[in-house]
């Protein structure tokens, strides 16, 4: 008898919680946790959104721990040093109306009662993972915020520079106190020009035995002109890289140039009214550095002088959040468009016409989502940092014995490969330690989603996941979470060769692109079609 009380009382609880929630879950479109893995919150319809803005300029400072390692100057490792080390004297350039401030960013989403969501953009150049976890942390405990909706983006690059985690969370929890105070009911518009815009041309370089490149006139010696030229420098950088390397093809080393850029603009305004706040969301990545460093120039990327531009003329908050794609400039380079003000400038006036007709949608849909997603690490990763110390001494005297060995490229690559891996093993977890917890973050507000990647990605990456939703609104912002680098497809190898300095096996990528590719097609749902 007790027993069948006892399985009768199970089922009523069955019957009564379970059931009703499968079929809430299935009208609001929202997917199984079980079978899905993704984590759904169904927002209220009279939800809210605030902005809010902090400077955080005086608290960003240089970090030893970010640093090169020390090596002697005859190393052979020296050339893959420019990649980390910050520079020492600044250098004269023509660059063009700084952009002198660093910001904390907030786009909050509440309903006054409870706050639901949160998206914060830190200018800063690298994010730790225990910066994060305190910022999670004290968010979720001032604000009730659940930290799987709570997406933290970090857009910038500047080696060696960063900010204690007590200013780092003391300027968050401001910026989102400041968001409170400009909650409204809001309407929203996803924007992009028809026309891409059209990047900077570079000047040839010919590098004498490797080929020619186009890189930025930025650095370098005057020429008759009186512009930078890039040629000395990117000569003598490929001719250790090479003398170092086993490597001598003229695709070793050299991303490619971002020849187009296509930004979005998410725009929200009061209902029928004044613009509140938005997120502009453009593949490039800005390298900021304090006052005091690059001639008191935080950064002479063209994305902040587009998001000074459109602050100053809307009067709102807007945050940068990079999307998938190459970058505009070489990694061999510390800085960015060598017309970085104009090109803002025009890409700003670009949007005003866009935004005064824009068609603003009120919301009546809103979800916040995040799903785990583990990404294959390389073995070197379960090593201690004396094991991998030894694993570069042996790689290195491998390195040293085949240099002029007459043996296909491929096996001189694959050496390659394993001689660089450790000394960046080292360096990352010197620096980061083992890649925590990995999760995709986002949102979706009627048919539009918001998906939020972790590590930076590449332009085939975001190119391949919207391909899979042609006509469905999509934003796509990568750099989420803690500092990961790059998660680079083995379609970037192709037709080139860049050594895999990250702590991620080159199969990374693709469990990336397919984990979000479904979970697109989950929160996108019947509604979505």
């Amino acid at each position: 008898m007790k027993r069948i009380l006892l399985l009768s009382f199970l089922l009523a609880a069955i019957l009564s919680t379970v059931i009703p929630d499968l079929y809430k879950r299935s009208r609001d479109g929202l997917p199984d946790p079980l079978k899905s893995g993704i984590i759904a919150t169904r927002l209220p319809s009279r939800i809210q959104i605030g902005f809010g803005s902090v400077d955080i300029t005086g608290h960003v400072f240089y970090d030893d721990r970010l640093g090169a390692l020390e090596l002697p100057e005859e190393s052979s490792l020296n050339p893959f040093l420019d990649l980390v080390r910050p520079a020492k004297d600044s250098v004269k350039t023509k660059r063009r109306r700084k952009v002198g401030r660093l910001y904390a960013k907030a786009m909050l989403f509440s309903d006054q009662k409870k706050n639901f969501g949160l998206l914060l953009s830190l200018d800063l150049p690298l994010l730790r993972q225990e910066q994060v976890k305190i910022v999670q942390e004290s968010l979720s405990r001032h604000f009730g915020l659940n930290p799987g909706n709570i997406l933290i983006f970090y857009p910038g690059f500047f080696a060696a520079f960063s900010i204690s985690p007590e200013k780092l969370e003391a300027a968050a929890v401001q910026a989102v106190e400041e968001a409170q105070k400009h909650l409204n009911r809001s309407e929203f518009a996803l924007l992009s020009p028809e026309t891409p815009f059209k990047n900077a041309v570079y000047s040839p370089v010919n590098v004498p035995g490797t080929g020619i490149f186009r890189t930025p006139p930025l650095c370098g010696s005057l020429n008759e002109q009186g512009e930078y030229d890039a040629s000395e420098k990117i000569y003598n950088w490929q001719r250790t890289f090479c003398e170092a390397s086993l490597l001598n093809d003229s695709s070793s080393f050299f991303t490619v140039n971002c020849t187009t850029v296509v930004p979005q603009l998410l725009l929200f305004r009061k209902k029928g009214g004044k613009i509140m706040g938005g997120a502009i969301l453009s593949p490039v990545t800005p390298c900021l550095a304090p006052p005091g460093h690059l001639q008191e120039d935080i950064s002479s990327d063209y994305v902040y002088h587009l998001c000074d531009y459109l602050e100053r003329k809307l009067g709102a908050p807007i945050l940068f959040l990079r999307s998938p794609g190459s970058d505009i400039i070489p990694r061999t380079d510390a800085f960015s468009h060598p017309n970085a003000h104009r090109f803002g400038i025009q890409m700003g006036a670009a949007f005003l016409p866009l935004v005064r007709n824009a068609l603003f949608e009120r919301i009546s849909l809103a979800r916040f989502f995040f799903q785990e997603v583990r990404l294959p690490l390389k073995p070197e990763a379960a090593l201690s940092p004396e094991e991998i110390t030894g694993l570069m001494d042996r790689y290195r005297f491998q390195s040293e014995a085949l240099k002029k060995v007459n043996i296909d490229l491929s096996v001189k690559r694959e050496i390659q490969d394993r001689f660089l891996t450790p000394f960046f093993m080292l360096h990352y977890f010197k620096s980061f330690g083992v890649p925590g917890p990995l999760a995709l973050k986002g949102f979706r507000l009627n048919r539009l989603l918001f998906l939020g990647l972790p590590g930076e990605t590449d332009e085939y990456t975001g190119r391949e996941i919207r391909k899979q939703f042609p006509g469905l609104p999509l934003c796509l912002a990568d750099r989420q979470g803690s500092y990961l680098s790059a998660i680079l497809p083995e379609a970037a190898y192709q037709g080139g060769y860049l050594p895999n300095l990250t702590p991620f096996d080159r199969k990374a990528e693709a469990r990336l692109r397919e984990t979000a590719i479904t979970c697109i097609e989950q929160m996108k749902g019947r509604k979505g079609l």
